[in-house]
């Protein structure tokens, strides 16, 4: 499979596995569980999504587990153009 043909079933599979997560709740509580953003990495980076943390302040990106203190703008662009989560990334560099 090409790398345009991987990445486009990336992009594809990360919208369902989104829409899956906002139809459910947390375990805990009636709070829905909310996606705040969502990225495949297109073939840079490792995909993400930014979920929101249930009521503590901290929101959460999945794939890593790292905690994520700010509100919005989770996404930095690098020199090239491309967009990753720092806390993300730092993750996987270790």
């Amino acid at each position: 499979m090409s790398e345009e043909k991987t990445r486009i079933k990336i992009d594809y599979e990360l919208v369902h596995l989104v829409r899956l997560l906002n139809s459910l709740k947390y375990s805990d509580s009636e709070n829905p569980i909310i996606t705040l953003a969502s990225c495949s990495g297109h073939g840079k980076y490792h995909p993400t999504i930014v979920i929101k943390g249930n009521n503590d302040g901290w929101n959460w990106e999945i794939f890593s587990g790292a905690l994520i203190k700010r509100k919005r703008k989770f996404y930095k662009k690098d020199s090239d153009g491309h967009f990753y989560i720092p806390e993300a990334e730092a993750y996987y560099e270790r």
